[in-house]
């Protein structure tokens, strides 16, 4: 009999120590949830009431449009603004003279007919024995050198001349009307 008095009262300890610790989670929780329960907005409800007690702002009146007074067009027999200047008469391929102004054909293509003239940057000159060389650096960067007879440009432009400071070219372009047409170009050196 002294056994169980004893579990009975081993139990009854154990019992006590749980319901001491159940009673102190019951009271953390309880500090936790009144101090949720503190109100943490009261600045932000302060301000929002202090801006709703402001006075209400004035929107100014809309401005006022002048009415719209229509002016009749007067200049109904002057000249339509919309055509040419000038009449264009169109050619008369049978009557104009033919001419000998035409693209090179006969010539093999050479690398920079591919760039534009103003994508070239003449950067030198090079002379040995009277004959003249220009050197030419591409967009991609290669380096060539070119000579009078040389073409560049993609306008079919061939080199006349090389000096220290250009290379001048005359270039083959279309004149609009079915007929070619001469026009200088130059390339100045790039300093």
């Amino acid at each position: 009999m002294i056994m169980p008095a004893l579990k009975v009262t081993h139990n009854s300890a154990l019992q006590g120590k749980r319901s001491m610790k159940a009673l102190g989670v019951a009271i953390v929780c309880a500090t936790l949830l009144s101090a949720c329960s503190i109100d943490s907005n009261s600045d932000l409800k302060e301000y929002v009431a202090s801006v709703k007690a402001r006075p209400a702002g004035k929107i100014p009146p809309l401005p006022t449009f002048e009415t719209y007074v229509s002016v009749p067009y007067a200049a109904s027999n002057l000249r339509d603004p919309f055509l040419p200047f000038m009449d264009i008469a169109e050619p008369n391929v049978a009557s104009s003279q033919p001419s000998n102004i035409r693209p090179p054909i006969t010539h093999k293509p050479q690398p920079l007919e591919n760039y534009p003239l103003d994508a070239l940057k003449y950067v030198g000159l090079l002379e040995r024995q009277g004959e003249r060389w220009g050197i030419i650096v591409a967009p991609d960067k290669l380096v060539h050198h070119v000579r009078v007879g040389d073409y560049l440009g993609q306008n079919n432009g061939k080199v006349t001349s090389i000096s220290e400071t250009k290379i001048e070219l005359m270039e083959t372009v279309s004149n609009g009307m079915g007929g070619w047409v001469e026009r200088p170009a130059a390339i100045s050196v790039v300093e």
